[in-house]
């Protein structure tokens, strides 16, 4: 979904991945969207249940982590989100700020 905020765009993208899908398969797929909204809008918000859980509690997956960082894009969520994993994701461009205070697991 894009917004329009005055003359700027907003693309909101919302994901989910099964955890029993090919995460390599996941993160190209990944790259291929960003690279394609990358090009339409001025600011990004990409958030949604990843299942892609990093080597401790508070992280990502490493590979998912190369991703958001080539595209410029930085995970909001600290904290685990499910089972004492960090599962979901909250990621934007620079130009946005998150108020990390109301982010809460459900």
């Amino acid at each position: 979904m894009t917004l329009m905020i005055g003359h700027q765009s907003l693309t909101i993208v919302n994901l989910y991945r099964p955890p029993q899908s090919t995460l390599s398969m996941f993160y190209s797929e990944l790259a291929d969207l960003l690279s394609a909204v990358v090009c339409t809008t001025d600011r990004i918000l990409l958030c949604g249940d990843f299942n892609c859980p990093g080597r401790s509690a508070v992280t990502v997956d490493p590979d998912l982590s190369a991703v958001l960082s080539t595209f410029g894009l930085s995970q909001h969520v600290s904290a685990p989100t499910r089972n004492d994993n960090l599962l979901d994701v909250v990621a934007t461009d620079t130009s946005l700020t998150v108020d990390t205070g109301q982010l809460r697991c459900c």
